[in-house]
């Protein structure tokens, strides 16, 4: 199910690796497309993060990531995917609850817009189809009780 108001701390992760394919990186601010298929049946796995993070609103706590096309990527959900499409929530539109004591190194190297702490990129069923879309399609600057939030 959809995942919130939960907390992850004190994890390590490193060493995320593509799969099906080369990693993304070539389509500079608009990213590049890549959709499911039988062979890649999660299409963000072409642009791995050691923290893969499609519903912010969880408290994250001294987490530690190391390589990858990011070490913590927050890519945007118009709607939850999967067993949880029937949620009525718009996951890109939920703040973080709480991110604190995190750090991220050697991550970002990829692409040359890439960072260690990534907000960028859709992730969207159409049809029977994943599509993930790599890039920062566009910019929401949005406030929630007077505090500017990304998405």
């Amino acid at each position: 199910g959809v995942e919130c108001n939960n907390s992850v701390e004190y994890n390590l992760g490193g060493y995320s690796r593509s799969i099906g394919g080369n990693r993304l990186g070539n389509g500079g601010q608009g990213g590049e497309v890549v959709e499911s298929s039988p062979e890649l049946i999660q299409p963000s796995d072409r642009a791995p993060a050691v923290f893969y993070i499609s519903n912010a609103s969880n408290t994250f706590i001294g987490n530690a990531a190391s390589g990858g096309f990011a070490g913590f990527s927050f890519p945007g959900l118009p709607s939850p995917t999967g067993r949880s499409r029937d949620r009525n929530i718009i996951p890109m539109e939920r703040p973080v609850l709480k991110f604190d004591g995190n750090s991220a190194h050697s991550s970002g190297t990829s692409w040359p817009f890439s960072g260690c702490i990534y907000v960028g990129g859709v992730l969207e069923e159409k049809g029977n189809t994943l599509r993930y879309t790599s890039g920062r399609l566009k910019t929401q600057d949005k406030k929630l009780n007077g505090t500017r939030i990304f998405s």
